[in-house]
C-alpha cells in the first residue's frame, strides 16, 4: 500500500521505535522469553522524552484551520495574519510598531534581497507563504516565511503548542542550524 502522506523525520522515529519493540517482543514471544524489564523501561523513557519534548503527537486536538487569525512572533515588531487560498496557508504584515520609514511615509521592504522589491511596503506584505496541514503529524509544513526587518527567509514548520501559542521550527538557507521562534494569537 502506497501513503500519499508527508511524515516527518520525527514520524520515522517513531515509527522505527515501534517496530523495534514489536519484533523484540515477537522474537521473545517466539523463543519463549520475557523482555527484560530494563528494555522495556528504556523504551518507555525513551517515548516520554518524545512526547515531552513535542516531538510526538501534539497534547491538544489540532485542527487544520486552527492556525487561522491574527499571531505576534516573539521579540518582533509586527503581528502577522495567517489565512487560508485554497489548501495553503499564508500570512501578511497588518500591524507594526512603528509603520513609517525614515521619510514619514510608509516603511518600505529596504532588506529585501531582490532589488524590484525594495520599495514596496511592509505594512500588507505577505511574509508566511506556502504552507500545507499535515493531517498525520498535526503541523503546517513546506512553506517559507520572510522577516523584513532582517531580510531572511526561512522554510520551516509551525506546531500547535497549545490554543493560543505556535512554535515555528525554521531553517535558514541550506543551513543545519535550527530556529524556534514562539508565536502567540492576538
Amino acid at each position: 500500500m502506497q501513503l500519499n502522506h508527508k511524515l516527518s523525520s520525527n514520524s520515522y522515529f517513531i515509527i522505527g521505535l515501534l517496530t523495534i519493540v514489536l519484533l523484540s517482543a515477537s522474537v521473545c514471544h517466539v523463543e519463549k522469553k520475557a523482555i527484560p524489564s530494563t528494555k522495556i523501561e528504556t523504551i518507555e523513557k525513551k517515548i516520554e522524552v518524545l512526547s515531552a519534548s513535542g516531538s510526538a503527537i501534539p497534547s491538544i486536538a489540532v485542527n487544520k484551520d486552527d492556525i487561522l487569525g491574527v499571531w505576534h512572533p516573539k521579540d518582533e515588531n509586527f503581528n502577522i495574519e495567517i489565512f487560508k487560498a485554497a489548501d495553503e496557508y499564508h500570512g501578511k504584515i497588518v500591524w507594526l510598531k512603528d509603520p513609517k520609514g525614515e521619510d514619514g511615509g510608509a516603511k518600505l521592504d529596504k532588506l529585501n534581497p531582490q532589488k524590484n522589491l525594495r520599495e514596496k511596503p511592509v505594512l500588507g506584505l505577505v511574509a508566511v507563504k506556502g504552507f500545507e496541514f499535515n493531517d498525520i503529524d498535526k503541523i503546517w509544513e513546506d512553506g517559507y516565511i520572510y522577516n523584513p526587518m532582517t531580510g531572511q527567509s526561512l522554510k520551516g514548520a509551525f506546531s500547535m503548542v497549545d490554543n493560543n501559542t505556535l512554535e515555528l521550527t525554521g531553517f535558514l538557507g541550506f543551513s543545519l542550524s535550527e530556529v524556534k521562534i514562539i508565536w502567540k494569537r492576538m
